[in-house]
């Protein structure tokens, strides 16, 4: 599936109800997202850590759920970041 750009910068609330409905895979929309950080970041520094196979991990966890009607709720196949002033480790 190709995701749209808008995709990318479109909220939360327009992205989790088609995540939920199947129309938008959880491992598509974490591809790209992975994909503009790798574009983008190196010029605005913004992430201090990418965990690109630890978010590839996830997003293929949460497509295996959803596709066995294990919904969670509204974040579930969402990718987040993490504010630096959180312990990752």
């Amino acid at each position: 599936m190709t995701i749209s750009p808008d995709i990318l910068t479109s909220s939360f609330t327009a992205i989790a109800p088609r995540v939920a409905a199947g129309e938008l895979s959880p491992v598509d929309l974490t591809e790209a997202m992975l994909a503009r950080i790798d574009t983008v970041d190196s010029s605005i520094g913004s992430y201090l850590e990418v965990t690109h196979e630890l978010a590839r991990q996830q997003a293929q966890a949460a497509a295996a759920e959803l596709a066995a009607g294990r919904y969670r709720g509204p974040l579930h196949g969402i990718p987040i970041a993490l504010k630096d002033l959180v312990n990752t480790t």
